[in-house]
């Protein structure tokens, strides 16, 4: 991360901008990003994460990697509220742990 926030990834010993990278893996790594700068900044008051259709560029794997991560931050007194219209991320959360599931 530069000092004017640019995202840069090192693959195989070569640096290059995650523009270069799939838009699954810049979703994955701007998430990550956002998740480290609230714990840094927000400390023991973690805010609520809202993410609609947020995982729609990522795989299966990446994506229940994603809701393993906020699940962790929900036992750490955040929240994370998903909205979506697919039911892939309830199938993946069930392997996470319990949710609250609200059907509109």
């Amino acid at each position: 991360l530069s000092a004017d926030m640019e995202i840069s990834a090192t693959i195989d010993g070569s640096t290059r901008s995650i523009e270069a990278l799939s838009r699954g893996t810049r979703d994955a790594a701007y998430i990550s990003l956002r998740m480290a700068l609230v714990e840094l900044i927000c400390g023991e008051n973690p805010p609520p994460f809202t993410f609609d259709e947020g995982f729609s560029l990522l795989d299966d794997i990446r994506t229940k990697n994603m809701l393993t991560m906020l699940f962790a931050y929900t036992r750490n007194g955040g929240q994370c509220i998903l909205f979506t219209c697919h039911k892939r991320e309830t199938e993946l959360l069930r392997g996470v742990g319990d949710f609250n599931h609200i059907v509109l």
